[in-house]
């Protein structure tokens, strides 16, 4: 579990991300399609950024948990992330550390 803003984020190996506020009741679940997560939730303007271990980047609004964002670095992640003002930095499991914008738009699929 980790806190992220005013909600307790748990991710479980159901692949699901429950959100769960200060009285420990659910506020909102959502599916984890992306699999395991490498590092801690970042918060940044109401929203939660999610960092997979395959590499995709979700962003998710914290007060509904709806998908508002998506990219894939196509690269394995590993470890901790930075955010510094838009940029995140990751990095990889091949020891690279990559820089890219937090995601505005959802991915075509």
């Amino acid at each position: 579990p980790h806190r992220a803003g005013d909600c307790l984020l748990l991710a479980t190996d159901r692949d699901e991300l429950w959100c769960f506020d200060a009285a420990r009741q659910p506020r909102w679940q959502q599916p984890l399609p992306t699999g395991q997560l490498v590092g801690l939730p970042h918060v940044k303007d109401n929203k939660l950024i999610l960092i997979a271990r395959n590499g995709q980047i979700e962003v998710h609004a914290a007060g509904s948990g709806d998908l508002t964002a998506q990219a894939d670095v196509q690269q394995p992640l590993a470890g901790s992330s930075l955010l510094s003002g838009n940029t995140l930095w990751l990095s990889t499991t091949g020891g690279q550390v990559l820089q890219t914008a937090i995601p505005t738009q959802e991915a075509k699929k």
